[in-house]
């Protein structure tokens, strides 16, 4: 059958996009992240993790940066909230233990190291590097705006210094000098900080 004079002809759309494919690429470009690094990652190697064709990733993702954004982006929606315990005390020993879940006990953790060594060689991965870094930092900052709208902070604070004190510290001691990080380690840190900054 024709189509009537005047009618545009339309093209049947095809199968729309499955999710689960969709967190199966993700989840198999943060393994081999890890595994591998950037330099090792590969599509054929993403397919096989996901169990899928190459020309399904193609479709998606035409590029490496196209994988690992989708792959970051993936990460940052399963992230934890910035912590509210309605008080500065409380929100910042909340937010050095979450951070030092995610970095030690979640997929992200691995990845955070293996992604800053190969910025140093992809312009493109440092552009997502700083994306993803934006993305958390903004959120973190959150917790202290709201001290300073308490009067917890004076309004002249440097968030972005406290902020980069609190998860600067604690990245060193994670994945630099290995030192253990647990509840005291960032109880300690929390009560430096809020004497500096209080």
């Amino acid at each position: 059958m024709t189509a009537a004079a005047g009618e545009v002809a339309t093209r049947p759309a095809g199968r729309p996009r499955s999710p689960e494919v969709d967190e199966a690429i993700s989840d198999a470009v943060i393994d081999e992240l890890a595994e591998h690094g950037w330099d090792g990652l590969t599509v054929e190697g993403v397919a096989a993790r996901a169990g899928v064709g190459k020309a399904t990733i193609y479709r998606r993702h035409p590029s490496k940066i196209d994988l690992l954004i989708a792959a970051a982006e993936r990460l940052v929606e399963q992230s934890e909230l910035p912590p509210d315990t309605g008080s500065l005390d409380g929100d910042v020993r909340a937010l050095g233990r979450s951070y030092v879940r995610m970095m030690t006990r979640s997929r992200l953790g691995p990845l955070v190291p293996a992604t800053i060594a190969a910025t140093v060689r992809s312009p493109e991965l440092a552009r997502v590097q700083r994306r993803f870094m934006a993305q958390q930092l903004t959120g973190l900052s959150q917790v202290i705006a709201r001290a300073v709208d308490r009067g917890e902070l004076n309004r002249d604070a440097d968030v972005d210094l406290f902020v980069e004190m609190l998860l600067g510290t604690l990245f060193y001691r994670i994945f630099v000098s290995k030192r253990p990080v647990d509840d005291r380690a960032v109880d300690a840190l929390a009560d430096r900080l809020l004497t500096a900054f209080t």
